[in-house]
């Protein structure tokens, strides 16, 4: 099997390495990691190098080659996923933003026109043949972090022009394409947004879950495949998965780690609510957010709670009510083939929050449990689907109409039948 690119892009500081550091912990020997070359370099601080166009242009030059020279080897990797500290298109920002031609010689400038022609042609071709997926990541604030490659007075706002100058220069080259929106954003690059998230988890769905892990039934999905697939997805989701307010025309949606709303303010509620929830710091980073679609009338979902997995990376970054699992996988399924021509639901937790080891206790209901009828008094649903017997227990206990579904995860530990859960599910969506 081919290996599976994936090029973390975005401006300094923005956890980058960091993520990677994390991915590759978790993947092992499964992952490949071509690092950020220009580490590699031997400089006293990059403030010093900008200053001397013809030094800048020399130096970039290398680093370019490098980087090129990297990725090319990474063609005859198999079988693996390659995990890349920046996308070629951030070079090319670096190189075009930070090297003025008109200060270079005669010789460095027209070297500078040529080098620049041959780079945009190996991007495009690299963006087109080699990146599985490109990771645009958001940038952090700095907090006067500094180090030889980062602008001693880096800033929020330098940090904010930088990622937007990437997008700039990422899509000058796949924006000629007429069918770019079908044939990268869903398939293969992602640039705008957080759709990347999804597309980064769906595709590693797709190459390791049907190729490398394949399985007969749900028993014998075991705990080593949710450590290497699911625990990374739910990693770059949390640090990067940040709530995104759209339209609801998003093909990806049943699938997106976001919460989109036609109703900004009345979203805005529930997830200031939950922010604002004080909580014992051994698991306050585990707050969660709805996914899914805010919309009057539309289909709820409810789970009990959001689980262990998936916490944020910082105590102040929520987290997806609806994580990748091996149980939400199932209902991911059953979500997309049962409510085809519908709306996709919004999906949302009875707890807004995961103590240690799943432990849950009746306080948490009696914290979360304003929340959660404000949540049906906002959007007044079609229908509410509870998940499981405890689920719809309390939703009984506080009169609310509802339709309970089995649990996916009983599907685990029973061996039950994918289809007949998907037809189950499609035929109370239509009742």
């Amino acid at each position: 099997m081919k290996s599976f690119n994936v090029a973390f892009s975005g401006a300094c500081h923005s956890g980058k390495t960091t993520t990677i550091d994390k991915l590759k912990e978790i993947f092992k020997d499964d992952a490949v990691v071509l690092g950020e070359l220009v580490r590699d370099t031997n400089i006293v601080s990059i403030d010093d190098i900008r200053k001397d166009p013809e030094r800048h242009f020399s130096f970039e030059k290398e680093v370019i080659q490098k980087k090129i020279d990297g990725e090319d080897s990474l063609r005859n990797v198999e079988d693996k996923i390659c995990l890349i500290d920046r996308c070629l298109t951030d070079s090319l920002h670096y190189l075009l933003d930070f090297t003025k031609p008109e200060e270079l010689g005669e010789e460095s400038r027209q070297g500078f026109n040529l080098f620049v022609g041959r780079v945009s042609g190996i991007t495009r071709k690299h963006l087109e043949d080699f990146y599985d997926v490109v990771l645009l990541c958001q940038p952090t604030p700095p907090n006067g972090m500094v180090d030889k490659f980062r602008p001693r007075s880096l800033t929020s706002e330098d940090q904010r022009k930088e990622y937007n100058r990437i997008i700039e220069v990422t899509k000058s080259f796949i924006s000629e394409d007429p069918e770019w929106e079908g044939r990268y954003k869903f398939n293969r690059l992602s640039v705008i947004g957080n759709n990347l998230v999804s597309d980064f988890a769906n595709m590693i769905q797709n190459k390791l879950i049907q190729s490398k892990y394949p399985f007969k039934s749900y028993a014998d999905y075991k705990n080593s495949i949710e450590e290497k697939f699911f625990v990374p997805n739910n990693i770059i989701m949390n640090r990067y998965g940040a709530i995104e307010y759209r339209g609801q025309n998003i093909k990806t949606i049943n699938f997106s780690a976001l919460l989109y709303t036609d109703n900004k303010p009345a979203a805005d509620e529930i997830i200031n609510t939950v922010k604002n929830l004080i909580l014992d710091e051994r698991y306050s980073d585990s707050k969660c957010y709805p996914t899914g679609l805010w919309k009057q009338n539309n289909v709820m979902l409810v789970g009990e709670a959001p689980g262990e997995y998936g916490r944020g990376l910082k105590s102040d970054f929520l987290k997806p009510a609806f994580i990748f699992t091996r149980t939400s996988w199932i209902l991911r399924l059953a979500i997309s083939r049962a409510m085809r021509g519908y709306d996709p639901p919004y999906i949302t937790n009875l707890l807004k929050y995961a103590r240690p080891h799943n432990t849950v206790v009746s306080s948490d209901f009696d914290k979360c449990r304003d929340i959660f009828k404000r949540e049906v008094e906002l959007m007044k649903p079609s229908k509410i689907i509870a998940l499981g017997n405890n689920v719809s227990g309390y939703l009984k206990m506080l009169n609310i109409d509802h339709i309970k579904m089995l649990h996916p995860a009983a599907l685990l530990y029973s061996g039950g039948s994918l289809k007949e859960y998907i037809d189950k599910f499609e035929m109370v969506i239509k009742q």
